[in-house]
């Protein structure tokens, strides 16, 4: 069914998930082609002030060289005292921004939990399989850094979305 099909048919019968994949060989521009999620629940932490994967990722093969891919990264953070922690993405093996990353979290002298949350439009002009990781660092290597983790011990459940996004 095309997306006019299912957005016009009678309700009153069943529509499987797969009847709202958009199978058109020229998607409208700023559509959803597709989506890819991961999650993970286990706790991960650094002092180092090199990156390190958190071992959130996830891979999408894009349909068209053309498309876009909308990142969507949401998780938390925890800080001991005195550490500054950064989280960015890596695709392939490449930090896609500069060594600041996406988001940032600082406890000066007291821990300090929050949000490591993200949108980033990417462009990986390819057919192949792409990778997206979420690595993090300690910028001030004094503390530890959690990733996963709101500093209460209990671990989070942070996310990966991917969107291929018709150009």
């Amino acid at each position: 069914k095309t997306a006019y099909e299912i957005l016009t048919c009678d309700w009153s019968s069943d529509v499987c998930s797969s009847d709202l994949v958009l199978t058109s060989a020229n998607p409208q521009s700023g559509g959803v082609i597709q989506t890819v999620t991961s999650t993970i629940s286990s706790q991960v932490s650094t002092t180092s002030n090199t990156y390190v994967s958190t071992g959130l990722s996830a891979s999408i093969t894009p349909k068209f060289a053309t498309s876009k891919v909308f990142i969507v990264m949401s998780g938390q953070m925890y800080s001991s005292a005195s550490a500054q922690g950064c989280i960015t993405i890596y695709k392939n093996g490449s930090n896609l921004v500069n060594s600041s990353g996406f988001s940032n979290q600082y406890a000066n002298g007291v821990a300090s939990a929050g949000s490591a949350c993200f949108m980033y439009l990417d462009s990986p002009a390819t057919t192949s399989s792409t990778t997206y990781t979420v690595y993090m660092l300690n910028s001030n290597n004094s503390a530890s850094i959690f990733f996963n983790s709101g500093g209460n011990g209990n671990n989070e459940i942070a996310s990966i979305t991917l969107m291929e996004i018709a150009a």
